[in-house]
């Protein structure tokens, strides 16, 4: 278009209403778009005639910026979305995270926040944000937006980011982020689901329905919700044969995307033992009450009282508090520690950490200053101190391709390629045995973006122009065959007759779309090897033999301070469940209530603790807390340092508080807090013999009462039964703190004496 330019005798101008409508119509025509969206289609419009009309009235670089608009890649400009918002108005970015549409928003600016101008001076905004914050509204049907997440990469570096804050660690589930909205006014379609993209899934998760009706209790006269709310969930895949959640991978036979299903060539087909499972984990309005001004321990207990739980259909998300105020014997870091190596040795997903106290969003806080915005990510693949790194290989790059929308975000010169195949061989034996013609199969694409280094692209260009080799019709030559993937989009055009090898690092493993293997996460070049041939690379069976491997834990002799502590304690618990690791089931959550008949090492206890308030109101907890012997190796410093004061961490029992639920009881003439470990007559609430299993172990202090931990979660497993006299076992015990009733495990002919204050009762097994 370049020798037209210039050329108009009289250039008319375009509108910008006609370049968004042409953009409406655009994604009005595809089913992946959003329904609103999809119900903006004229059919009378002819799209490729308004494209026409509009690309012959623009100049070439006119052109190439309305073509990388509807591409939605701009190549050569990074735009920082906040910095163009805040533009526009400084409260812009603010104002998407509680309704992340458009037209909702700039409706609020025109009227009741019509008072705020749209670019303040400097000094004046916190201030006119934290004014501004006491009028936001979380609206029932308008997607909400989600706070910041932190990838923690070492140790050193979360203990960084908690600061001295009191945090709640829950579980990381493998699935789909689930925003659902639900509004009884609004019948027949009550329910509204958002995707993390925003988008409106509710036509795709319809097997879901029914279980979050159930859940939530809805027609029911028990039911906590009157008109409305909005729930937090991850939607998982359960299964009633293996009573575990399933990998994310097995999810995708079960889900459709607008209607089809993708990428499930090689899944097996869905079984009738197999069903999707909905995890809550927030609640951020309920009814008139707009719950994400409330801290996350508030909202924690507004949340139990709203779902029911479901076994195998729905639970609540388990979480641990850890708490890091005034933290100078490192009791939140050894509790950290424990948790994680738990979550490891259970093989879950990994652990996402969210401040106890501050509000959903911390523009709501007027304290946001002292509290953490933000939320925390803590897994294996992304520690680079704990094997974070052990994922990566030498691969064989077979051969590349060149992308035009690509190529301007760099200034290598010679550019031939921008694209990289890597290629696992199928058949290494034979070529080793008998000399067999090599076979790739494609594993991955990279680009030269951000995936691979520019000193590599640009030796690759160089030194792979002299290695061409002829590409045949049927996509193999004169070297070695090639077989793609099912379904895989791009095609090379160049293959090299001398494969380069690469180290490639990625973050864990998933299985691939339409494939029966796994391949890297997120996989990326860190240097070219000169020295190696693609007979040293990656093969197939190495690939599989790798993803076999990733739930295994690092050599703790390879690792030092908090690392090392973490994989110690990995261990021991992987040999207490049995000597291999499982993926946890939900009836090991704090959902279930199915009594064991065996004791289990270590075992839960049950503490009470009375911390008063300032208002004079009592908060007992009554929670069932892990025993841990820590195997630590080092002790509670934040820099990792194996020489901090005291031996607690290696020494003494750890108590890890799990958290899921709380409880407040009026307990009147108290004026100081007890523990109840200490003195066992002090309090007439439930006497257990847990008390007398406690009186030697030198407990921690009650935390704060603003950080008191939520109370009981109905989590049914053995503690052990000792003598108070001595360290004889009699037996184990639990205890149902809703059902108020202790399970008692022992041999024939003891007596069991019950004291409840006013009367004693004998029983006899």
């Amino acid at each position: 278009m370049r020798p037209w330019d210039g050329t108009f005798n009289s250039k008319r101008a375009l509108p910008v209403e006609q370049i968004d409508n042409l953009l409406v119509q655009l994604a009005a025509r595809c089913r992946f778009s959003d329904e609103a969206i999809r119900k903006k289609r004229h059919l009378d419009v002819k799209v490729d005639m308004e494209l026409k009309d509009i690309l012959v009235r623009l100049e070439s670089w006119e052109a190439k910026w309305f073509v990388r608009l509807i591409l939605r890649d701009h190549c050569t400009v990074g735009l920082e979305e906040n910095f163009v918002l805040e533009r526009y108005h400084f409260l812009l970015p603010e104002l998407l995270m509680f309704q992340n549409d458009f037209d909702a928003v700039f409706k609020m600016l025109r009227s009741e926040l019509s008072c705020y101008p749209p670019v303040p001076e400097p000094t004046k905004q916190q201030y006119m944000r934290l004014e501004a914050a006491q009028k936001l509204r979380a609206i029932v049907g308008i997607k909400v937006g989600r706070p910041t997440f932190h990838k923690a990469w070492s140790l050193k570096h979360c203990i960084q980011l908690v600061g001295q804050r009191a945090w709640a660690a829950e579980v990381k589930y493998d699935g789909e982020y689930c925003e659902i909205h639900i509004d009884l006014d609004r019948a027949p379609n009550h329910i509204q689901i958002y995707s993390k993209n925003g988008k409106d899934a509710t036509a795709d998760r319809r097997p879901l329905h029914a279980t979050i009706y159930e859940a939530l209790r809805i027609g029911r006269p028990d039911c906590k919700l009157k008109k409305k709310c909005i729930v937090l969930g991850e939607m998982v895949l359960y299964s009633d044969r293996e009573r575990r959640i399933m990998a994310f991978s097995k999810l995708r036979k079960q889900i459709s995307r607008s209607g089809c299903f993708i990428g499930t060539l090689q899944d097996s087909l869905p079984h009738e033992w197999e069903h999707l499972m909905i995890v809550f984990f927030d609640v951020l309005v309920l009814d008139d009450e707009l719950t994400l001004r409330h801290c996350l321990q508030d909202r924690r207990k507004i949340l139990r009282d709203l779902v029911h739980v479901v076994p195998g259909r729905s639970m609540r998300s388990e979480w641990t508090l850890l708490d890091f105020c005034q933290d100078k014997t490192g009791d939140g870091i050894t509790d950290l520690k424990q948790i994680f190596a738990r979550n490891l040795a259970e093989r879950q997903e990994g652990l996402i950490l969210k401040p106890l106290h501050a509000p959903y969003f911390p523009l709501l806080s007027e304290q946001g200053h002292h509290q953490a915005g933000f939320f925390i990510k803590l897994k294996k693949d992304y520690l680079a101190d704990m094997g974070g790194e052990r994922d990566l290989g030498d691969f064989a790059v077979i051969g590349a391709d060149f992308d035009a929308q690509t190529a301007p975000k760099t200034n290598i010169k010679p550019l031939h390629w921008t694209h990289f195949y890597l290629g696992c061989c199928l058949n290494k034996d034979a070529v080793e045995r008998t000399g067999a013609k090599p076979k790739f199969m494609v594993v991955a694409s990279l680009s030269l973006d951000k995936c691979i280094p520019k000193s590599a692209v640009k030796y690759m260009n160089i030194q792979g122009y002299v290695r061409q080799s002829v590409l045949q019709d049927n996509g193999s030559t004169a070297e070695f065959d090639i077989q793609y993937p099912k379904g895989y989009e791009r095609r090379m055009t160049t293959v090299f007759k001398r494969p380069f090898v690469a180290e490639v690092l990625g973050g864990g493993f998933e299985k691939l779309q339409n494939e029966w293997f796994e391949m890297l996460r997120h996989p990326r070049v860190k240097k070219i090897h000169h020295d190696r041939s693609w007979e040293d690379a990656v093969c197939l069976e190495d690939l599989e033999r790798m993803a076999e491997e990733k739930w295994e834990l690092p050599d703790a002799d390879k690792l030092d301070g908090h690392t090392r502590d973490i994989a110690l304690l990995a261990k021991k618990y992987i040999k207490e469940m049995g000597g291999s690791q499982s993926t946890m089931k939900t009836d090991d959550t704090t959902q279930q209530t199915t009594p064991r008949s065996s004791p289990i090492s270590p075992g839960p206890t049950i503490t009470r603790t009375i911390s008063q308030s300032a208002s004079n109101r009592t908060v007992v907890q009554e929670t069932q807390e892990y025993i841990y012997t820590s195997v630590s190796t080092s002790h509670g410093s934040a820099d990792g340092s194996t020489q901090g004061k005291g031996t607690r961490a290696s020494r003494e029992l750890r108590v890890l508080v799990r958290e899921d639920t709380s409880e407040r009881l009026g307990v009147s003439n108290l004026s100081a807090p007890i523990s109840t470990a200490s003195k066992p007559d002090s309090l007439s609430l439930h006497k257990s013999s847990a008390t007398s299993a406690l009186s030697n172990i030198n407990k921690r202090s009650s935390f704060m009462w603003k950080i008191s931990p939520p109370d009981s979660k109905r989590r049914k497993a053995l503690a052990p039964l000792r003598s108070s006299g001595g360290k004889r076992d009699l037996g184990g015990f639990d205890y149902d703190s809703q059902e108020g009733t202790i399970h008692i495990y022992t041999r024939k002919g003891v007596k069991v004496q019950v004291h409840t204050g006013s009367q004693d009762k004998e029983h006899k097994s």
